[in-house]
Formats: C-alpha cells, structure tokens, sequence
C-alpha cells in the first residue's frame, strides 16, 4: 500500500523539482520588450552575451544535467533511508536499502568526477581554440 502511493509521490516530486530547479531565475528572461532588456535579463542570469561560441550552450546543458542528477541523488538517498528505517529487523530489506544508499553515494562521486573532467576538458578546449 505504501508502495502504491510513495513511488508516484516521489516522481512527482522529483519531475516538477527539476522544472523548478531549470526554471529558477529566468522568470526575467520572458519579461522582455526589446533586445537590450534581453541583453539585461541575460546578463542577470549569468549569460555571457559577448561571446558567440558553443561553450556557455554546453554549459547550461552540463548544469541542467547535473541539476537533474542531483534530484535523482536525493531521492534514491531518500528512499533508501525510508527502506532502512521501515525494514523492522528484515536483513533482505536492510541489505537493500544498505546497498541502495552506497550506489547512490558512488553515483554522486561518478557524477563529480564526469563533471570534473568535462570542465577541464572544455576550458583546455576553448583555451586552444581562442588561442589560436
């Protein structure tokens, strides 16, 4: 019964989460009336609007990606603590919720070393292609 309604509870949560989590701060962004308004909502935002390469699209991708792992982090630590604490002595489900937090954890520490790498990754390239 708790099933039924805890795992539609937390993808509800977890979808409309990321939308608020894409959609923070760009409220400003569609309330424009000319291109310096959008230059102001840009720069508001964070947006390099001097540059016109790819790197800050890849950016935001990289983020919103991250921003949606980050939701699938927290929720998969959090049922893995609800498994933990409602496994009332079972072992089968201990050992589950256990193993559920560690692959979460190493999934985080996955994650960051992805996101760790294409930062490097796309600074060296973009240092290389503005160089020459």
């Amino acid at each position: 019964m708790i099933k039924k309604i805890f795992t539609p509870l937390m993808l509800f949560l977890m979808f409309f989460g990321f939308i608020n989590l894409v959609n923070a701060g760009i409220d400003d962004a569609f309330r424009v009336d000319d291109e310096s308004n959008l230059t102001t909502a840009a720069d508001t935002m964070g947006y390099d609007t001097d540059k016109n390469d790819i790197n800050p699209v890849i950016e935001v991708i990289i983020r919103i990606a991250l921003s949606f792992l980050g939701v699938i982090f927290i929720a998969t630590l959090i049922y893995g603590g609800y498994l933990w604490m409602t496994s009332r002595g079972n072992e089968q489900q201990f050992e589950k919720s256990k193993n559920l937090i560690k692959a979460a954890i190493i999934g985080l520490c996955i994650v960051a070393a992805a996101y760790a790498i294409s930062w490097y990754v796309i600074d060296v390239l973009s240092k290389n292609t503005l160089n020459n």
